[in-house]
């Protein structure tokens, strides 16, 4: 599973930083590995072609939507950065059984933090459940490879539920190792998490002026590939995606 961000894992303090934390998964069965990445090439190779964006260059969705320091963007309009978001999120849902996708939302305001100190410890905790219950359900086991965040909170946390179970649920058995973290420019898949979390947080925190592009509605077209379980229905602490 690859895993990327939305927000920061921070106490809310309005103006300072972001309202929600997400965390996106991309689950590629290693059987077909290969073939997801064949088509992940062949999209950057479009790209390439159609708009001169380098083989190299990191796609980063919030970039992408407003560019800040990614000069090799600002060739392209604006309008066609959107639609190379919706045309990634096409891509993965035409995917079909090659890859699955886990998403965690978590609403600051809404949720108080109670046992541990920062949303990212508690959005890691779910996410490793949910992707325990999915390699569960499939007889399988799988890893973790996550950009390049903070490798000790979420090596020692993996680590704790394998020996101490989180509400209710089985020890952690079936996600080998501790994660494995890269920077996400060197990780196509890694990229591909990072919209995932990114198209999440534009459904769910909609603004305006993005609404003529249609962006608000790009998480609704991985529906085909949407992998989630109840994690706990009396929890109002999080929205599971």
């Amino acid at each position: 599973m690859y895993v990327d961000e939305s927000g920061d894992g921070g106490i809310w303090q309005e103006g300072k930083n972001s309202p929600h934390f997400i965390l996106s998964g991309v689950i590629v069965h290693e059987d077909r590995w290969r073939d997801v990445l064949e088509q992940i090439k062949l999209f950057r190779l479009d790209l390439r072609n159609r708009f001169g964006l380098s083989l190299r260059e990191e796609i980063h969705a919030a970039e992408l939507i407003r560019i800040s320091g990614t000069d090799s963007y600002r060739s392209i309009r604006k309008s066609a950065r959107i639609v190379i978001l919706r045309t990634i999120a096409e891509l993965l849902a035409n995917m079909g059984s090659a890859i699955s996708v886990i998403s965690i939302s978590i609403n600051k305001k809404t949720t108080p933090l109670d046992t541990v100190s920062c949303y990212h410890e508690l959005a890691w905790k779910e996410l490793v459940i949910q992707y325990e219950q999915y390699l569960r359900s499939r007889h399988s086991r799988g890893i973790i490879i996550a950009d390049d965040t903070d490798e000790t909170l979420i090596r020692m946390l993996l680590r704790r539920m394998r020996v101490h179970p989180e509400h209710g649920s089985d020890p952690i058995e079936m996600i080998l190792e501790d994660p494995f973290l890269r920077d996400s420019k060197h990780s196509y898949l890694v990229q591909m998490a990072d919209v995932v979390s990114h198209l999440l947080y534009r459904q769910e925190y909609p603004k305006g002026s993005l609404k003529k592009y249609g962006l608000h509605l790009f998480y609704q077209l991985l529906e085909p590939v949407l992998w989630s379980k109840p994690f706990d229905e009396e929890s109002e602490r999080s929205v599971i995606k």
